[in-house]
């Protein structure tokens, strides 16, 4: 039977100085690039998917919505293969130092296949989510701007 029941039982039983800060400050570099690459793709690609469009229907809203998320996760799908594979390391037992130790024993391990796996799993649980997303961020919009009855100008 194991010793725990979860990751938080786990790190109680290794104590929780030796299992959350030692894989925190191995992530922190990678969790950064990973939320500023992405975000800033995210909404340029969803602006140049929809053409600039003033009022672009729901199925563009949607497609363009879906799209941009997948181009984005694609974007840093290396760097959320390293992030995955640092938070599955032993703490006690760690098999990387680094982000960077990571990213190159698993390239010498497995080449460059390593960092696109899980890609299609990805994008059939991103475009779905990501569209839904725009649909409801443009439609609480338009319904915020006719209560309001004011027209928010637009940055071109």
């Amino acid at each position: 039977m194991a010793r725990w029941h979860g990751s938080v039982s786990h790190c109680v039983a290794l104590g929780a100085q030796d299992c959350v800060p030692s894989t925190r400050l191995r992530l922190d570099a990678a969790c950064v690039d990973w939320d500023v690459i992405a975000s800033g793709l995210y909404f340029p690609l969803y602006e140049c998917l929809t053409g600039r469009e003033h009022q672009p229907s729901a199925l563009m809203v949607v497609w363009a919505g879906g799209m941009a998320g997948v181009l984005s996760w694609a974007s840093i799908l290396p760097l959320d293969v390293i992030k995955s594979r640092i938070q599955a390391d032993s703490p006690t037992n760690p098999q990387y130092t680094g982000a960077v130790d990571c990213l190159v024993k698993s390239y010498r391990a497995a080449g460059l296949s390593v960092f696109t796996r899980g890609f299609f799993m990805m994008s059939v649980r991103a475009f779905p989510t990501n569209g839904a997303i725009f649909l409801a961020y443009v439609t609480s919009l338009d319904i915020i701007r006719s209560l309001t009855r004011q027209a928010t100008p637009r940055l071109d």
